[in-house]
């Protein structure tokens, strides 16, 4: 599942981007839900559904583990994405690696004096809750400062969406991805940390 998870958000993010012929109608209406079953994503299921597997889709009309962690990754996307030509995802893994983890994103912001003191307060009280819609909103208010300050980062949304995938299965895989987050974003060499 896990991999089927990546693998959707990668397709669903380069159908968006679509080889710079961007569908700006469908990122406006991803940052402007707050979850798959908005009204405002009602253009955006064709997209959604058409790379989700079946089995991995709602079975009692409540959003299913896949759908929030590829809806919240692709959401990320949308709002990063706003205003850029250049497409701001890539992987962070393999051959072709050209993308940073959404921690290792944060990390290189880090650096920044002026800003560390109040990003790691931000970022501590997102790895501190084991409530997957309050980690959501951490991880979207912590985007938008990324983004504020650095538009130019190439970031993994498919692998953000595939660790919130992993992190709602329980309490202990809450912690695990909490645990690997951290590391990505307190490591010292957390930029050339994959």
């Amino acid at each position: 599942m896990v991999a089927k998870t990546l693998s959707s958000i990668n397709k669903i993010i380069l159908s968006l981007y679509n080889d710079g012929n961007i569908n700006k109608s469908a990122l406006a209406n991803l940052r402007a839900s707050n979850s798959i079953n908005s009204k405002h994503m009602t253009e955006v299921w064709p997209i959604f559904f058409k790379y989700i597997a079946k089995e991995d889709l709602s079975q009692n009309y409540k959003p299913s583990y896949t759908e929030i962690a590829v809806f919240t990754a692709v959401k990320c996307f949308a709002i990063y994405q706003q205003g850029s030509t250049e497409c701001t995802y890539g992987k962070s893994y393999g051959d072709n690696a050209k993308g940073l983890t959404f921690f290792n994103a944060l990390a290189n912001l880090r650096k920044d004096a002026e800003e560390k003191e109040a990003l790691d307060r931000r970022v501590q009280a997102l790895l501190a809750t084991s409530n997957v819609e309050s980690v959501i909103n951490g991880i979207i208010h912590t985007l938008q400062i990324l983004k504020s300050h650095n538009k130019h980062l190439v970031i993994d949304f498919a692998k953000l969406g595939q660790d919130l995938y992993h992190f709602q299965f329980d309490s202990y895989s809450a912690r695990e991805t909490c645990l690997k987050w951290g590391e990505e974003y307190f490591a010292a060499d957390a930029n050339l940390k994959k």
